[in-house]
């Protein structure tokens, strides 16, 4: 359990980096607007909790996938 955590946390950074380069190529988090407000969110607030899904997400993805996998599955390099 513990490899698995740790061989899912590392691929679900670098997804998270990797969803964050594109998603915020396309998109301007000031102009993003919460509850139908017109309030402007400070953009490094919208970027960090925005890393932080996409790293959880993709930390998931990540575990379910190692999980899935089987208990044939070797995870300690020889």
């Amino acid at each position: 359990m513990k490899y698995k955590l740790m061989w899912s946390l590392w691929p679900g950074f670098l997804g998270a980096c990797g969803l964050e380069l594109f998603i915020f190529a396309a998109i301007d988090p000031q102009q993003l607007r919460l509850f139908n407000t017109w309030d402007v969110l400070d953009a490094h607030w919208v970027y960090t909790l925005c890393f932080f899904i996409f790293w959880a997400a993709c930390f998931w993805a990540s575990f379910i996938a190692l999980s899935l996998a089987g208990k044939n599955l070797r995870l300690q390099a020889e």
